[in-house]
């Protein structure tokens, strides 16, 4: 490790990033530079070390080589080299985000990976991105969109026959789930309305037209949420338009 001449007294050491590849050396030529990837810090060093990971060689425009932190978390080092997260991953690993030592896929579509950040996607959006379609890749998220979706753990579904969506904004724009529709009320697209009025009945969230000679039942006194039907009855009845009316003293049904 130690160049100059024969003379033991005369011997000097090596510069710092450079070593012998043999004890003995006679020269300063036989100082040789360290490979990328590995550094000798200290003059008269015997090898060349690697960075350790979560480090990287750094090789300024003059001066030897020095292992320096990986960087932002967009970045992992291994074997004294930077290597770029891939996008839908995140870096992992090391003494913290300037110093990583791997990446991994982002995970589930619960997460989505940004700047080599692993992201919880928020309540009523939905991951986005990525070239994975098994969804453990995802880059970003979007708000679930209409009231006709709901979005859970990051993934976007569509709102079942006789449901409506809940949660979320007002606007429905991030609704987080859904519930069946109630007896006297309609749903479409995700949306629940009262029945309307008492010309119709409302079962399993469709709205049905009250048969001739029948009156809607159930519901609010109003009859905007009538949940049923029923003959009109006797002779002493008539029905329109789904209401029951006794017939007036001198008329017949």
């Amino acid at each position: 490790s130690r160049a100059g001449s024969a003379s033991a007294d005369a011997c000097a050491p090596c510069p710092a990033g450079t070593t012998t590849s043999r004890a003995g050396a006679t020269s300063a030529s036989e100082c040789a530079t360290c490979a990328a990837g590995t550094v000798a810090p200290d003059p008269g060093s015997t090898l060349c070390a690697p960075c350790p990971d979560g480090t990287y060689w750094h090789q300024p425009a003059a001066g030897h080589a020095t292992c320096r932190a990986c960087g932002a978390p967009t970045q992992y080092c291994t074997r004294g080299t930077r290597h770029t997260v891939p996008a839908g991953h995140y870096s992992v690993g090391g003494t913290g985000p300037t110093a990583r030592t791997g990446e991994l896929a982002c995970g589930s579509a619960a997460v989505y990976c940004r700047d080599g950040v692993q992201v919880p996607v928020l309540a009523g959006f939905f991951s986005t991105g990525g070239d994975d379609s098994s969804g453990q890749a995802r880059t970003g998220q979007a708000p679930c969109g209409d009231t006709n979706h709901f979005c859970v753990d990051g993934v976007r579904s569509a709102v079942d026959s006789g449901h409506y969506s809940t949660g979320g904004a007002e606007n429905g724009t991030t609704r987080t789930g859904q519930a069946v529709c109630e007896p006297g009320y309609r749903c479409t697209d995700g949306v629940r309305t009262p029945c309307g009025n008492s010309s119709v009945f409302c079962a399993s969230g469709q709205a049905h037209a009250v048969d001739v000679g029948h009156y809607s039942t159930g519901g609010a006194d109003d009859g905007t949420t009538r949940t049923g039907q029923a003959a009109c009855g006797s002779s002493r009845y008539f029905c329109v338009a789904g209401v029951r009316h006794d017939v007036r003293s001198g008329h017949y049904s």
